[in-house]
């Protein structure tokens, strides 16, 4: 059977379990191993034995224990109905688990964050809150009923919901911090859930009145602190600041959402008849909804109900079977075993951002279609497990690498107030192992992060050091490309000087042969003869040449010319181009075809005009000749 047939107008939301809640449930199943096996047990001495317990010790060790009781000693039915009681405050928030008293100011003062972080259930439920209020296909404010286990734990929704954009009234219970907000009233209403007149026009918080089960009880004190008479809500500060964040699409801030338990609509019919309901959002998932508080909401408004239960709880169990509160205590025995083969299974669920948009999107619908419900939240099937083998083995409970610690069952007697004892006991032991273990692996990240900075010291070092060789490196090589310059130009300087010495040494030669030979003067005569020809040759072509030069230099002023007159006409051409396009494109652009437009239709007028002027200059004509013709006629008229 699927948990969708159990009422097709219902969302079931599957959530898992975090961390935290993993090692409290192997703790609680440590703590109430022993109970659990001598009433379910055929054989509990050798399943004892099995969990290496001395059956005799025990014995002896108990009788021991008892004598210590201060109360009666716990029987193995209350204590097993004591775990799944306490297996269900665990899936809800690890904070239910421990009886003890909580200071209300303390749910103030307490981030949201870490309440809603150590528990599955809350996480889910402020998604789907923010999804809600955040919907950006919302057609009018939203009005959400949460309806819880307990008081106490609708103080932790409420620590957890504080600051949020929605307004909170807290309808069983009182108001951790009492933001007086006011709720117009519903017309023909019988009266308040609090005590208060039909006639009054509102509905607004009180720190009285306001306690679960009981209508009109007072109390001295807020919890959460007195607040001053003023109403913020209600200034001009805040109504502009409203009006913004409207402006802006922020979340609507005539959003509603508000907080009951399930024993105060067990026992007050008319809790919800003063207000519009919108979606009802139930954290126990076996809540009968058929009780006349939550029928005649569904009977009038329509409203739709979503559970939220932890997949392969003793709930979830006890929901596919067809369970209700009335009859747990059969379901015990099998809902236990269930939840203990399968608790390591918490994590793979249909939780996801997808689904969670995907019911928002059906919530906030004006006629919700079920079509797109979560995936049907079956049963797994059941493998024949050893009892001792899922008692023993701690496969939920977080592995401590760099801590020593060991979760042994426990063998001796509890009465209430020893359970407590050794509750908190085994809680404070493995918090301070979680808390060891966090340390140390802090401390291995803080040595890692400390060398990690020492080796980039080093690298930044070992950088600088070779930016300073690279920059040495440069200057050499600047140093050595100036003295390979500086040795090339005494290598040509050196061949120079090397063609001088040879012709030096070619005319030394030459001139010591001169001062040798006895003959000089004939080969001066020589020399001068053959230095005359040779000016003979080169008058002529001197002449030549420099005949040459002129034309050249005429042939040069002439390409100046002819360049100069070239570049004139160039940019002439280049200019006539522009021009061309810019008339091209003024005549191919729309004012151009407009002002051809407007000449044309000016041309028709003037002709037009032109044509009219014509008639009433031929009708002129024509009238000033009959004039004449009259005026001759009268002339001649008189004349007679």
């Amino acid at each position: 059977m699927t948990l969708r047939t159990l009422n097709s107008n219902v969302y079931y939301i599957p959530v898992g379990l975090t961390e935290l809640q993993k090692d409290l449930i192997e703790i609680l199943l440590c703590l109430h191993a022993k109970s659990f096996i001598r009433q379910f047990s055929s054989s509990p001495d050798d399943t004892l034995l099995r969990l290496g317990g001395d059956v005799a010790g025990s014995k002896v060790k108990n009788e021991k224990s008892e004598l210590n009781l201060t109360m009666t000693p716990l029987t193995p039915e209350q204590m097993n109905h004591l775990l799944i009681q306490n297996i269900k405050a665990v899936t809800n928030h690890p904070f239910l688990l421990v009886d003890h008293y909580m200071p209300r100011q303390f749910l103030l003062m307490e981030p949201g964050e870490s309440l809603i972080s150590t528990s599955k259930k809350f996480q889910v439920l402020n998604q789907l809150i923010e999804l809600i209020i955040r919907a950006p296909n919302k057609t009018k404010p939203v009005q959400i009923a949460l309806v819880s286990h307990s008081v106490k734990q609708l103080d932790l929704i409420e620590g957890s919901l504080l600051g949020k954009l929605v307004k909170l009234k807290r309808l069983s219970g009182t108001s951790l911090f009492n933001e007086r907000h006011t709720y117009p009233r519903k017309g023909n209403s019988p009266s308040d859930t609090n005590g208060s007149s039909p006639n009054a026009p509102v509905l607004r918080d009180s720190p009285v009145n306001n306690v679960e089960g009981k209508n009109g009880a007072s109390s001295s004190a807020n919890a959460g602190g007195w607040k001053d008479d003023y109403n913020y809500h209600q200034s001009r500060r805040h109504m502009m600041a409203g009006n913004k964040r409207r402006a802006d699409g922020d979340p609507d801030e005539r959003d509603w959402l508000f907080l009951a338990t399930t024993t105060h609509l067990n026992n007050c019919e008319d809790l919800f008849n003063n207000y519009d309901i919108d979606i009802i959002i139930i954290l126990d998932p076996l809540f009968n909804e058929s009780i006349p508080a939550v029928q005649k909401v569904i009977d009038e408004k329509k409203p739709v109900l979503v559970k939220i239960l932890v997949q392969h709880s003793p709930d979830h169990y006890m929901l596919a079977k067809g369970a209700q509160h009335s009859c747990e205590e059969a379901y015990i025995h099998d809902a236990l075993v269930y939840f203990m083969k399968h608790r390591n299974k918490t994590d793979d669920t249909g939780a996801n951002d997808s689904i969670l948009l995907d019911v928002v999107a059906a919530l906030l619908e004006p006629e919700t279609s079920f079509a797109k419900r979560p995936a049907e939240l079956k049963l797994s099937s059941d493998n024949p497990v050893d009892i001792v083998e899922l008692l023993t083995k701690r496969a939920g409970l977080m592995t401590l690498h760099h801590t020593p610690y060991t979760l042994s069952i426990c063998h001796e007697e509890f009465d209430t107030k020893t359970y407590q004892a050794k509750l908190k006991e085994l809680i404070l032991a493995r918090l301070h192992a979680c808390q060891a273990e966090y340390e140390h692996r802090q401390a291995i990240i803080e040595d890692k992060r400390m060398s990690e900075t020492c080796r980039l010291n080093h690298l930044d070092s070992i950088n600088a050091e070779a930016a300073e060789m690279y920059k040495a490196l440069k200057e050499g090589e600047k140093n050595v490309n100036d003295s390979t310059k500086r040795a090339e130009r005494a290598k040509d300087e050196l061949d120079r000087l090397d063609q001088k010495h040879a012709l030096l040494v070619d005319r030394k030669r030459h001139l010591r042969e001169l001062l040798e030979t006895e003959d000089i003067e004939a080969k001066l005569e020589a020399s001068k003869s053959e230095l005359k020809e040779l000016l003979d040759k080169i008058a002529p072509l001197a002449e030549e040449n420099r005949i040459k030069n002129e034309k050249n230099d005429e042939l040069r002023l002439e390409y100046q010319n002819v360049s100069s007159s070239a570049a004139a006409h160039s940019l002439a051409t280049k200019a006539l181009k522009e021009k061309k396009e810019a008339l091209t494109k003024e005549l191919n652009g729309i004012a151009t075809k407009w002002m051809a437009i407007s000449a044309r239709e000016e041309k028709e007028r003037l002709q037009d005009e032109l044509h009219q002027l014509a008639q009433q200059h031929l009708f002129q004509e024509s009238y000033i000749q009959s004039m004449k013709k009259k005026i001759v006629t009268r002339h001649g008229t008189t004349k007679h």
